[in-house]
């Protein structure tokens, strides 16, 4: 019997955010979604993904919520 599969969304909600509070301006689900995005797109680094998802900012918000725009690479 083959293992059940589960969406990328039911493991997100698996993981612990090990931040600490203060850097929680971005939920870590939105920063690992901008990141695989980011990395599919050829990105190699976090300055990388940070200057793609600031180039597609505005497609990216038709299905994440980004109000203060795209977390910095330090996030």
């Amino acid at each position: 019997m083959t293992p059940a599969r589960t969406s990328l969304d039911a493991q997100l909600d698996e993981l612990t955010d090990p931040r600490r509070e203060h850097g929680k301006t971005y939920p870590l689900r939105t920063v690992i979604i901008l990141a695989i995005i980011a990395v599919i797109a050829g990105a190699d680094d976090w300055v990388a993904v940070e200057r793609y998802c600031t180039l597609k900012l505005a497609w990216l918000r038709t299905f994440l919520d980004l109000p203060k725009g795209v977390p910095s690479h330090d996030t």
